[in-house]
């Protein structure tokens, strides 16, 4: 199926070249197209621009007003004057369906410059307005950007969440939701919880990704609570299964050297993770 949907793309595009394909707007929103792919982003953007301007009611008039936005983001670095493209594009065609391609663009500019909250709501415009089968996606992001904003409670109340109307046992959000669940125990230095939400975890996907990530957060949390001797037999362990042997590397010799210094616990909960057997 995708080899014939390349071979129908590449007779289209060789019509096109040679002159035979549709004439007018068409052609025009090629024209467009290709200085894109060309990687000639100014040119791409006047041509965009001057497409909307003559051709609003066009089929391809809210693609190529999104197309500016997404130029200006993704390729010139200009949040602001993606931002206006994205404005006038609600304005222009508030019912097409790039508006949620848009909103989601909007909310990763908010989000790379630390605007928190207005990525938070994009990413709520999302859930009520966009495509449903990424509702669980932007619920994700949601939480994350709580995570930002060191509101943890907030962050595992929708991540939570997630794991409860998560329509797929095997979609990765689900051990990533735990995962981060887990994650904003540790940051609140809540080591009790957080190693039991990380010892779950490693239970149930032994041998993947996300068990080898919560075995080095667990060694974290027992190194961080003075449980040195524990967090090293982690880190040992993990030598054939992290795949980034630096970090590891890096690791085990800061737990190393704080054995060599006998560098006593620095959180009152190492004793109660001690008394509890949360550690072994």
């Amino acid at each position: 199926m995708r080899c014939f949907r390349i071979m129908v793309l590449s007779v289209i595009c060789v019509v096109f070249i040679f002159g035979c394909g549709p004439k007018g707007e068409e052609k025009i929103f090629f024209e467009a197209e290709q200085a894109l792919i060309a990687g000639d982003y100014v040119s791409a953007t006047e041509k965009f621009t001057n497409f909307v301007i003559n051709y609003p009611g066009s089929e391809f008039a809210a693609e190529s007003q999104y197309r500016i936005g997404y130029i200006h983001s993704h390729h010139l670095r200009d949040a602001k004057s993606a931002m206006d493209a994205y404005a006038i594009l609600f304005r222009l065609y508030p019912k097409s369906s790039q508006v949620a391609l848009a909103r989601e663009d909007m909310a990763a500019i908010y989000s790379g410059t630390g605007e928190e909250r207005k990525a938070i709501g994009e990413y709520a415009w999302l859930m009520e307005n966009g495509p449903s089968g990424k509702k669980d996606l932007y619920r994700y992001q949601i939480a994350m950007g709580y995570i930002r904003q060191n509101d943890f409670r907030q962050a595992r109340i929708e991540f939570e969440e997630i794991l409860k109307t998560i329509s797929i046992s095997s979609s990765p959000l689900k051990p990533q939701a735990r995962l981060q669940i887990a994650n904003t125990h540790y940051l609140e230095g809540n080591m009790i919880d957080a190693v039991k939400a990380y010892d779950g975890i490693m239970a149930d996907y032994k041998g993947s990704g996300i068990y080898a990530e919560a075995k080095l957060a667990k060694a974290s949390v027992l190194e961080e609570s003075g449980m040195l001797k524990e967090a090293l037999e982690l880190l040992i362990e993990l030598k054939a299964e992290y795949p980034n042997k630096d970090v590891l590397g890096i690791k085990i010799d800061a737990t190393l050297e704080r054995m060599r210094h006998g560098t006593p616990a620095h959180r009152s909960e190492a004793g109660n993770l001690a008394a509890s057997g949360e550690g072994r």
